[in-house]
């Protein structure tokens, strides 16, 4: 009987750690999609202010994610992640708005990419 209740509290426990996992990449999914397509408005209106505050708010914002996504990634994406970031900002320094956009677009598309297969599945986790 110890056995079974044992096995149900660690089933318990894994479905709760997945349930949370999957509210905290979306939410935080959503809020760094607001803030890129912020961005992005920012840069075809060529606002160089909006433009930074939205680099200020994605780095705040990426620190948080990034543990969480190390969980089930690869390293390797989330290193490229950082990489678009970084570039990001310094194009934004610059105010080179064709490279920030292309950055921007390589941020998002491997945000994406890294969220939506992130799933807490067997092959993630090995």
């Amino acid at each position: 009987m110890k056995a079974f209740i044992s096995a149900i509290l660690v089933f318990l426990l894994v479905i709760g750690g997945i349930l949370w996992y999957e509210y905290e990449i979306t939410l935080q999914r959503d809020y760094i999609d607001d803030v890129v397509f912020q961005a992005e408005r920012a840069i075809f209106d060529r606002d160089l202010k909006e433009v930074k505050k939205c680099v200020e708010k994605l780095e705040k914002r990426w620190d948080k994610l990034q543990n969480t996504l190390m969980m089930f990634n690869d390293h390797k994406d989330i290193n490229e992640m950082s990489q678009a970031l970084t570039s990001f900002k310094a194009f934004s320094e610059y105010g080179d708005y064709m490279e920030m956009y292309r950055e921007l677009e390589n941020f998002k598309l491997l945000f994406d990419y890294s969220t939506k297969s992130s799933k807490p599945t067997l092959a993630n986790i090995l």
